[in-house]
């Protein structure tokens, strides 16, 4: 199972996420065009923009090609894993919460 890395972002641009996957900007464009259900925003300049529910995605599409799954076969684990998905990202929402919210005590506390 592959490790990844994700640093703390709203938007990622397509570099970053080249390093957070550890699959060639190619690879991530041709997902795009296989999967309808990832659609990373544009910038005004026109460049790529990625989500945490895109990184999850694409973190999800990759472990599956790793276990050998066609892209076909990842299509259909989508349809029936698009819940668990957003869940993790939810999870994740909620954990960047909580964390700011323990930083926040920390700092209270430390003028005490």
């Amino acid at each position: 199972m592959a490790k990844f890395i994700v640093p703390e972002k709203r938007f990622y641009k397509i570099g970053e996420v080249v390093k957070i996957i550890k699959e060639p900007a190619s690879t991530i464009r041709f997902w795009e065009k296989e999967f309808s259900i990832l659609k990373p925003l544009k910038n005004s300049k026109g460049q790529r923009i990625y989500t945490d529910k895109d990184i999850e995605i694409l973190k999800f599409i990759k472990e599956k090609r790793e276990n050998g799954l066609t892209l076909e076969g990842i299509k259909k684990e989508l349809k029936n894993k698009r819940n668990e998905i957003k869940h993790k990202i939810n999870l994740k929402q909620e954990l960047k919460e909580i964390k700011k919210e323990l930083e926040r005590l920390l700092q209270a506390l430390k003028r005490f």
